[in-house]
C-alpha cells in the first residue's frame, strides 16, 4: 500500500514576546530613532513600560539620539522611580549639549531629594557634567558643593573639577586641585599641559612635563604646540627628537610650526623625514600647512610645495588621479600665480579638493585665484 504524504509542514514555534526581550536587551545602545520608536510601542502594548529595568534602557537610547523630552515622558510614566532610574535622567540630561537641558540636571536632582531617594555614587558625576556642559564660570561653586558631597570620587569627577575651573580661567585653582587628586591619569595630565601651553605659560607646562611619570604621544604634541606657538622652534625642536613616539599630529605641528614662522626649508626638510617614516598626510595636515602659509604671506609659494607633495599621498589607490609633484625650481612665483591660475586646467581628485577650497579661505591673497593653479594633475 503506497502511502501519501500529507504535504503538511512542521510546525515551527516563534514568540513575538522572546524577540521583543532580545531587542530590549541592548536597547540602550541603539541610535535608530524609527528602530526605538517601535520597540517602545511594544513595550507599552506588553504593559512593561514601568518596569524599573526596561524605562533606564528606554530613556538612554532616547538620549543617545537627542529626543530628550521622549525620554522624560518615559521617566514620568514609571510611577515610583528609584536611584537608578534617577541617575539615567539626569545623565540624558547632562550630557546633551543644550544648555537649559543641563539645567534640567538639576531640577531632576531636586526632585529626586523631595522624593526622598538618596544620591549615589554615580548621581554626583552626572551632575558634575552637567556642570562642565553649562556656562561653567557661573556653575563653580555649585560644582565644587557636589564636588565636595561625593563620599567617593574617582579619576573622572577629578578631571571633570580640574577642566571646568581651567575653562574659568582659574588656572591656579586648577592646579592646586590637581594638586590635591590622589591618583592621576593621563587625561588629568594632558589637560593641565594643554592649558598652561594654550596660556603660553610655558614655563609651569614644562615643569608639570617634567614631573609626568609616563608620557605619551599627546604630552609631547602639546609641548611642542607650545612651544611652536610661543615662537621658541629650537625648543619644539628639541622636544621633537626626543619623543620617542611619532604620530602625524605630530609632524603636523612641528612642521606647520616652521612654515608659520617662516622657516619654510627646515619645514621641507621635515616633511622629507615624514615621507621616509612611512607616513601618510590627511586633511588635517593640509589644512594646517596652508593656514602657516597665510601667516608668512613672502613664502606662500615655497609652503605649497609642501602642500602639493602632500596631496600625492592623499590619494591612497593608485588608480585614481593624483597630483605631480613639482621640481622646487618649477614652483610658481608669487608675482605670476595669477596669470598662471587662468592657463591651468586642474579636475583635483574630490576629496583633497574639498579640502584645498577649505584651506583657501585661509590665504587673503589667493581667495580671488583657483587653487587648480597651484597643482598639475596626471591621469594613471
Amino acid at each position: 500500500m503506497t502511502q501519501v504524504s500529507s504535504g503538511v509542514r512542521a510546525f515551527t514555534w516563534f514568540s513575538p514576546r522572546r524577540q521583543l526581550e532580545d531587542n530590549i536587551i541592548n536597547l540602550h545602545k541603539c541610535k535608530n530613532l524609527n528602530f526605538i520608536k517601535q520597540i517602545h510601542a511594544q513595550i507599552i502594548k506588553c504593559h512593561l513600560h514601568k518596569d524599573l529595568n526596561i524605562a533606564p534602557k528606554l530613556i538612554a537610547s532616547y538620549s543617545l539620539t537627542n529626543r530628550i523630552t521622549s525620554a522624560v515622558n518615559v521617566f514620568n510614566q514609571v510611577p515610583n522611580p528609584n536611584v537608578h532610574l534617577y541617575n539615567y535622567l539626569i545623565r540624558a540630561h547632562s550630557l546633551t549639549n543644550n544648555e537649559s537641558n543641563s539645567y534640567l540636571a538639576f531640577a531632576t536632582f531636586l526632585k529626586m531629594q523631595m522624593d526622598d531617594v538618596l544620591p549615589d555614587n554615580f548621581t554626583y558625576p552626572f551632575l558634575l557634567k552637567g556642570c562642565n556642559g553649562r556656562s561653567w564660570c557661573g556653575d563653580a561653586d555649585m560644582a565644587m558643593k557636589l564636588f565636595s558631597a561625593m563620599e567617593e570620587r574617582d579619576v573622572v569627577s577629578w578631571n571633570t573639577m580640574v577642566g571646568g575651573l581651567i575653562k574659568c580661567g582659574d588656572f591656579d585653582g586648577a592646579l592646586k586641585l590637581f594638586d590635591e587628586m590622589p591618583v592621576r591619569d593621563r587625561v588629568s595630565w594632558n589637560t593641565m599641559l594643554d592649558a598652561f601651553a594654550k596660556a603660553g605659560e610655558m614655563e609651569k607646562a614644562f615643569e608639570l612635563f617634567q614631573r609626568m611619570g609616563e608620557r605619551d604621544v599627546v604630552s609631547w604634541s602639546t609641548m611642542v604646540y607650545g612651544y611652536s606657538n610661543s615662537g621658541d622652534m629650537d625648543m619644539a625642536r628639541i622636544l621633537f627628537d626626543r619623543c620617542p613616539m611619532k604620530n602625524l599630529v605630530l609632524w603636523t605641528t612641528i612642521i606647520s610650526g616652521y612654515a608659520e614662522k617662516g622657516q619654510v626649508k627646515k619645514a621641507t626638510e621635515l616633511y622629507d623625514e615624514m615621507e621616509k617614516a612611512g607616513l601618510w598626510p590627511d586633511d588635517a595636515f593640509f589644512i594646517s600647512i596652508l593656514a602657516a602659509c597665510a601667516e608668512d604671506h613672502g613664502g606662500i609659494p615655497d609652503c605649497m610645495l609642501i602642500a602639493n607633495s602632500a596631496s600625492i599621498l592623499h590619494s591612497a589607490n593608485a588608480g585614481r588621479r593624483k597630483f605631480v609633484k613639482p621640481k622646487k625650481g618649477n614652483i610658481l612665483q608669487r608675482e605670476n600665480a595669477q596669470s598662471t591660475a587662468a592657463d591651468t586646467d586642474a579636475r583635483c581628485e574630490i576629496q583633497t579638493q574639498d579640502t584645498t577650497l577649505a584651506s583657501f579661505s585661509y590665504l587673503p591673497e589667493l581667495r580671488n585665484s583657483p587653487p587648480h593653479s597651484y597643482f598639475k594633475i596626471s591621469s594613471p
